[in-house]
């Protein structure tokens, strides 16, 4: 049963009533306004990442949760798009809030890298960071900006295929002036704020090393991509 709360908007569902479709199984992982866990469709079996925030009425934290769920939906539902996790619908019951996306598995790039004890190859390094500009050029593409890329936002599944989650802190260039705006994790911020001085995540697709995956040269190499002058994310990625 779906109700609404007071002094608080909720994000809008989009799909009403899918809440009926999945079952709640083990959790993933926790916030604190709720939690992420595995939820798998009660006709098909398949697998999603079901997040439950909690509603809490006159709580400033909670509101803006709520609002940064509103524009991962708004954003999310208008995608398709190999390297970017799909939206499959939300709803709010009782007090709580709950939006479906696509299960990525076993997780971020973050838990693979601890996985893996930090001894990636460069060919994997190469392969993460195809699909990560893929995924931004698509963005781009549609004057998205993300905002905050980081190796928590980047997920990995069975096939190696990175997808970029989390469009929380994202923007339409329409209604937003990038050079003034400051979004994203500190830590993971590029240094320089003149988006000239970067290339495009397209122009990066085609950087050598991107493209070479057969043989090295040192125009080719990790090293020669990594002197680039970017950081995080490509054009106007703050």
């Amino acid at each position: 049963m779906q109700t609404s709360f007071s002094n608080q908007p909720a994000p809008k569902v989009e799909m009403p009533s899918v809440a009926c479709q999945w079952q709640k199984g083990k959790l993933l992982g926790s916030g604190t306004f709720g939690c992420v866990y595995e939820a798998s469709n009660r006709n098909t079996g398949a697998l999603c990442a079901m997040k439950e925030v909690n509603i809490i009425p006159d709580d400033a934290k909670s509101v803006e949760s709520l609002k940064q769920l509103e524009q991962e939906i708004k954003f999310l539902s208008q995608f398709k798009h190999e390297n970017i996790v799909q939206y499959y619908g939300s709803d709010t019951i009782e007090d709580r809030f709950y939006i479906y996306l696509e299960y990525v598995h076993p997780g971020s790039i973050n838990k693979y890298v601890k996985q893996h004890f930090g001894a990636i190859t460069e060919s994997v390094v190469r392969n993460f960071t195809r699909h990560i500009l893929r995924g931004l050029a698509f963005l781009h593409g549609q004057k998205i900006m993300h905002r905050d890329i980081k190796g928590a936002n980047l997920l990995v599944d069975i096939s190696g295929v990175v997808k970029l989650a989390d469009f929380g802190m994202a923007k339409h260039l329409s209604t937003a002036a990038p050079n003034n705006s400051l979004k994203g994790t500190p830590y993971w911020m590029a240094p320089e704020r003149n988006p000239a001085e970067r290339p495009t995540a397209s122009e990066l697709l085609e950087h050598p090393f991107i493209r070479n995956s057969t043989h090295y040269n040192k125009h080719g190499s990790i090293h020669a991509f990594a002197g680039i002058k970017v950081h995080r994310q490509t054009i106007l990625e703050e």
